[in-house]
């Protein structure tokens, strides 16, 4: 899976997980005793609730916490909200945390039944932004960035998933379904899905434009998929949906075809789990949960000093709560023992070269890194590519002073955003 040279001279080659055959069963997660749910406000912010605690919340049914247009989450089990507080999460982000105690006793709500008949872009707002994939049904009703292109992304994100792959090849009519409920919601004309490269053939005609990403990682990176399949430019500094594009994971779609399929709301969330031993297997799991609960069902216990990661070993996000739930973008759970974490350092840079020859967009990051570790962000943007980064990871992992720069980079944009709205506050 993994190949590097010993002394780092040539640039490593990393192959995306390949499941040529998808496994029988999955293991299934029993449901929890208590489900958590994540709005992007700040608790500070959170005035004027509609929610209160002891409320009861039946499956299905929408958790409207303000009320602002797509303020809104789906309850995945019956219970009752415990608790109302905020959370600090990756790089300073804010969020209000909801957690429901599940009762014995489950019902249904059945309001987004009465929608599947004509599908519209406010109900699968109000019932859909938070199923399983996370369809980012938002970014497609803002009049400042209209969208006239849908990538829908069946390539895994990091190295050792195969979430993705396994909606590809065990759910596909319902991603067909979900094809055409996009089509006759929005009225987009160009839907693009990319697959790997090895599952390019059999899918005739689908409603949508079917384009091959290499195996090489990281050729799934979004980024990549827009410069080279679908030969478009993203300036420095702004987004997808500023040229017009917005990404869906192909569960997101899949999630998107069984509600308008079953007349229901999906919640039972596909991720990888990676064990100590980087054994790998797919789980199905109820958005919400708490990752202690899969760390149970796996038998798997942390000890002092071990590792947590949402996500793959070149880009996930270390977690430092069992209580964290399952989120609906969640695809993978990384544990790692703490005597097989690679160790980092504040070595200095030895201009060995290794990272720049395998930076997939050519950042000088020797540069890059030294104005990063004096804090001078905005140089680091204008002269050495800052906001050109795409995330990959391979800089870290080639380094051969052990330098962190994955993070330090992550770090640079987030300081640099907070920069920019200092002085634009000023203003």
């Amino acid at each position: 899976m993994l190949k590097k040279s010993f002394f780092g001279l040539t640039q490593p080659w990393l192959n995306y997980e390949k499941f040529l055959e998808p496994p029988k069963r999955i293991r299934q997660i029993p449901p929890p005793d208590t489900v958590t749910y994540f709005f992007n406000t700040s608790f500070e912010k959170t005035t004027d609730l509609k929610l209160n605690i002891g409320d009861l919340i039946n499956r299905g049914e929408p958790i409207v916490l303000k009320g602002e247009p797509g303020g809104t989450q789906v309850g995945t089990s019956t219970g009752t909200v415990a608790a109302i507080a905020p959370y600090s999460g990756d790089l300073g982000r804010r969020y209000t945390a909801v957690t429901v105690k599940v009762t014995d006793k489950e019902m249904r709500d059945n309001g987004f039944a009465a929608c599947t008949e004509s599908p519209d872009i406010e109900s699968m707002r109000a019932y859909l932004s938070g199923a399983p994939g996370n369809p980012p049904l938002d970014r497609l009703v803002d009049p400042e960035k209209p969208i006239d292109t849908i990538v829908i992304d069946a390539t895994d994100n990091d190295i050792l998933i195969g979430t993705r792959q396994y909606v590809l090849k065990t759910d596909f009519p319902s991603v067909i379904k979900g094809i055409e409920i996009l089509r006759r919601a929005t009225d987009i004309d160009r839907i693009v899905m990319v697959v790997p490269r090895e599952s390019f053939q059999g899918y005739g005609h689908i409603g949508a434009e079917v384009l091959a990403a290499d195996l090489k990682y990281p050729a799934g990176n979004p980024y990549l998929i827009v410069s080279n399949l679908l030969k478009k430019e993203i300036p420095s500094g702004q987004s997808f949906e500023d040229i017009g594009v917005c990404f869906f994971s192909i569960e997101a779609v899949a999630s998107l075809g069984r509600a308008y399929t079953e007349g229901s709301v999906p919640d039972n969330k596909i991720i990888t789990f990676i064990d100590k031993k980087g054994a790998q297997s797919l789980a199905a799991v109820r958005v919400g949960t708490p990752v202690a609960d899969v760390l149970s069902a796996y038998g798997v216990t942390l000890n002092d000093r071990d590792r947590l990661i949402f996500g793959g070993p070149m880009t996930g996000r270390a977690v430092y709560d069992v209580e964290h739930p399952i989120l609906a973008n969640t695809d993978a759970v990384f544990v790692q023992d703490r005597e097989s974490i690679p160790y980092s350092s504040d070595y200095p840079c030895i201009n060995c070269g290794d990272c720049i020859r395998v930076c997939p967009v050519n950042i000088p990051i020797d540069m890059l890194v030294r104005f990063l570790e004096a804090g001078l962000f905005q140089e680091a943007a204008d002269q050495y590519g800052l906001e050109a980064c795409i995330e990959c990871g391979l800089c870290s992992y080639v380094c051969v002073s052990k330098i962190p720069i994955f993070q330090y980079i992550r770090l640079g944009k987030y300081e640099l955003s907070r920069e920019r709205l200092a002085e634009a506050a000023n203003d």
